[in-house]
């Protein structure tokens, strides 16, 4: 099954944001129920 991966923001930085700030989130993406599929592509 595909994933979905996000970064999300993981805590409110002070000053500048480092990596330590995020973290990757991967959910498996829902099925689409029967006609009805929204596809979307990133460049």
């Amino acid at each position: 099954m595909p994933q979905n991966k996000q970064i999300l923001l993981d805590n409110r930085p002070e000053g500048e944001a480092t990596a330590a700030n995020f973290r990757l989130v991967t959910t498996d993406t829902p099925r689409c129920r029967t006609a009805r599929c929204w596809c979307a592509t990133t460049s």
